[in-house]
This record gives C-alpha cells, sequence and structure tokens, in this order.
C-alpha cells in the first residue's frame, strides 16, 4: 500500500542547478520504532549510523602493512613509547577503565602540558630507542620490505618488554623483572612471508606468557580498575595499539543505507521488522552529474553505490597519514628528531604533489566505505556517507532533518499493523 506525500519542490533548488529528476528513487526500510518512537517520520529525520556498527565488519578490512625507511620505523617505536607511557599514566592518576581512546594517536610530547613531562618523555624515548634489542629490531624492519600487520603485533609483543621496563624505571623508579628479549632478527630475513604467520602465532603467546608472570604489581590506593588496565597495558597493549593508529589515516565516517530496489523480501524481514515496519520512498535530485537527498539549509548529499566486486588492496600506513596536518606529519613521522633532522625518503611521495595524494587518499577511503562482499549482492544497497574529519561526532551519531517533499511514498509491509497505518496517514 501506498501513502503519497507532497510532490511540491522548493524552487531553491533551480537556483542551484539542482534538478528534480522524476522517476529515479531510492529506498530506505524503518522500522516502526524507529519511525514513530523515536519520532523519525514527525520531525524528518535521517539517521546516521557508524560505520563500524554496521552489520558486516568484513566491510572495513583494511590489508594493512608497513613499508617504511628507519626515519618512520624510528618514528613508530617513539610513537608506540609515548602512547604507552600515557595509557600507564592515565590508568595511575584518572580511576577510569582503559580503552581504544585511552590510547593517544594524535598526541606527542610537544602538546604535554609542562616542561617537566616533556622532559620526562624526551628521557624515556632516549632510553627506549637507544636499547640494543630496539635498535636491532628497527635496522631488521628497515630494510625496504612490506611487513604485515600480524607480523608487527610481534614485533610489537617483543619490545613491549623492553618499553615497559623502561616505563617502570623513569615514571616509578622500579626495576621489573621482565626478560628483556635477545631476538636474532637476522635469522628472520631468510623467512619466507607465509612463513612468519605461524611463527607470529606461536611467539606472541610465549611473549603473552612472559609478561602476564613477570609484570610488576603497583598499588593504587583507591583505584578500582587497576586490574583491567594492567591487562590493557601489560597483555594486550601491542593489539591495540595497532587498532588505535588507524585512526591516523582515515576518518571515522557516518552512513545512512538505502536501496534501488523494495520488492526484496529478505530486506523487508532484515531492516523493516520482518514486515511489520515499512519503507519510505525518496526523489532523486541530481546536481553536477550526481545523484543525492535534500537536507535543511539546501545541502544535498550525494548517494554512493556500493560496489559488491571490489577486492581489499593492501595499503601502506606510512603514506596514508590523512589525520593529521602536513605540519604532524613532517615533524612527528617524516623526520629524525635525533639526527640533525634526517627526512624520511618517503616524504618526497607525500609532499612532491599534495593534490595528486589527496585523489589517490580520497579515491581509497570511497572504495573503502562502499565495498561489500558479493553475498550482500541482493540488497542493491547505495549510501549518504558523512566523513568525521573534525571528530565532531565522537560521542554521538549524527541527525539530519531531510527535504520532506522528497519523501514522495510511504510503502507498508505485509504485515505493519492497522494500528501502526492509521498512525501514519494521521
Amino acid at each position: 500500500m501506498l501513502l503519497a506525500a507532497s510532490s511540491f519542490y522548493i524552487d531553491v533548488y533551480k537556483e542551484y542547478g539542482i534538478v528534480i529528476k522524476g522517476g529515479n528513487y531510492m529506498y530506505r526500510f524503518r522500522n516502526i520504532e524507529n519511525l514513530l518512537g523515536k519520532n523519525e517520520l514527525e520531525n524528518q529525520e535521517i539517521f546516521f549510523q557508524r560505520i563500524d556498527n554496521l552489520n558486516d565488519p568484513i566491510e572495513l578490512f583494511i590489508d594493512l602493512y608497513f613499508e617504511g625507511d628507519r626515519v618512520l620505523w624510528k618514528n613508530l617505536f617513539r610513537h608506540y613509547i609515548y602512547t604507552l607511557g600515557r595509557a600507564i599514566e592515565r590508568s595511575f592518576i584518572a580511576d577510569i577503565k582503559l580503552d581504544l581512546d585511552d590510547i593517544y594517536v594524535f598526541g606527542n610530547k610537544e602538546k604535554l602540558p609542562n616542561q617537566i613531562w616533556k622532559d620526562n618523555f624526551a628521557n624515556l624515548e632516549k632510553e627506549f630507542l637507544n636499547t640494543k634489542n630496539i635498535v636491532a629490531l628497527i635496522n631488521f624492519l628497515s630494510d625496504g620490505r612490506q611487513i604485515p600487520k600480524t607480523f608487527l603485533e610481534f614485533c610489537l609483543y617483543s619490545a613491549h618488554n623492553v618499553a615497559l621496563n623502561c616505563i617502570f624505571k623513569q615514571f616509578f623508579q622500579i626495576e621489573s623483572s621482565l626478560a628483556k628479549p635477545d631476538i636474532n632478527w637476522e635469522s628472520f630475513r631468510n623467512e619466507e612471508k607465509e612463513q612468519w604467520v605461524k611463527q607470529v602465532q606461536q611467539l606472541r603467546a610465549l611473549s603473552k606468557l612472559a609478561t602476564r608472570g613477570n609484570m610488576p604489581i603497583i598499588e593504587g590506593k583507591g583505584k578500582t580498575n587497576l586490574n583491567d588496565n594492567y591487562f590493557f597495558y601489560a597483555i594486550d597493549y601491542p593489539e591495540n595499539y595497532l587498532k588505535a593508529i588507524k585512526r591516523l589515516m582515515y576518518p571515522n565516517a557516518f552512513v545512512a543505507c538505502f536501496s534501488e530496489d523494495y520488492k526484496n523480501s529478505s530486506m523487508w524481514g532484515h531492516y523493516a521488522e520482518e514486515h511489520r515496519g515499512v519503507c519510505l520512498r525518496f526523489k532523486d535530485i541530481s546536481i553536477d552529474d550526481k545523484y543525492g537527498l535534500a537536507f535543511e539549509s539546501q545541502c544535498v548529499r550525494p548517494y554512493f553505490k556500493v560496489n559488491y566486486d571490489i577486492g581489499f588492496p593492501g595499503i601502506n600506513f606510512f603514506s596514508n597519514f590523512g589525520r593529521l596536518t602536513p605540519k604532524e606529519v613532517e615533524e612527528h613521522w617524516y623526520k629524525d628528531e635525533d639526527n640533525g633532522g634526517e627526512h624520511s625518503s618517503y616524504a618526497h611521495d607525500f609532499f612532491k604533489d599534495s593534490k595528486e595524494w589527496k585523489n589517490k587518499y580520497a579515491d581509497y577511503f570511497e572504495s573503502r566505505i562502499t565495498c561489500k562482499t558479493k553475498d550482500w549482492e541482493y540488497e542493491k544497497e547505495t549510501r549518504i556517507v558523512i566523513p568525521d574529519y573534525l571528530r565532531q561526532y565522537d560521542e554521538t551519531n549524527p541527525i539530519f532533518k531531510y527535504d520532506f517533499d522528497l519523501l514522495e511514498a510511504i510503502i507498508f509491509g505485509i504485515e505493519t499493523s492497522d494500528n501502526d497505518k492509521n498512525i501514519l496517514l494521521k
């Protein structure tokens, strides 16, 4: 059953070169609770979901690898010891349970509040980066090969005990009994990449067990989360760190999902409360050969068609610092502050043609948030995407008012109750 909405169009669209395209529609399945209980229909609202909360985690998979020279690798370990130190410091100062947001990936020692803190972290970095095993590890990683994320995770576990020793010595004057790893990194040079995974699984487990048994326990009066935080920073930190640093690459994004078809029974079952909900039909508008939906203040957001036939191309972490300013990238990643300001050889590609780099970066970001496996092809999905470049939606999901004149119809499901139909018709 169709309930027709107003067919009046706001003339202001034409002033901006926007043309109403008759016969082009997008469909949005909703349950009754969203439409009526949360007043989405009355308020003419579109709810945007965090992309990492969608129903298929494979959508966000990134085949991440790390390929860089000595400058980049040294700065990664500098960044690692900084974020770990801040997480441990936060654990003892604030009575909170640590999570990924407490890994300060956007921070550096220059942002610390006073000179004492800056000096302490400078000393911490110096001691950690000059440790024999860390020097050997950085040299091993700097030979130009692509390092898979799984292997880097093991490398971080091997360095983690050293990092913890340095932190507890620097900040708590405690010498821990953590074993200092003595790994012959040269032996890995002759290993094929596919053999790494088996070794990583075995050595990572051993590293966790060694840390669990030897980490010094520090009492904190009145602190209720120290035990949970112990596992966060002493056991699971390398894994959590690799999750957190992805935020340096691409912004979080929020999406509103639509479909090109309203007739698919599976869609009604999955997204419209087993046929008890409804489907909203929106007319398209177009601008500059793109189709989209108009929101308040004449803002038109384009639809992006989901691609069901795309793979997951590999991407180098060191070439995609899209969340940082060029100055931050140069000062804290592409320059060695301890070696006369030596620059990474990878800096040339980043700075030589910023427009080309930005276009490649945007293309990959778009492909990443609009790809799904072929298992979902029946959905014929399109999306409106809001990238959160300024991190303004970290706490809440955005909700935008749409132009009600573009809502042409409400399609009832075969199980939509008469009571709900009557309420919607009012």
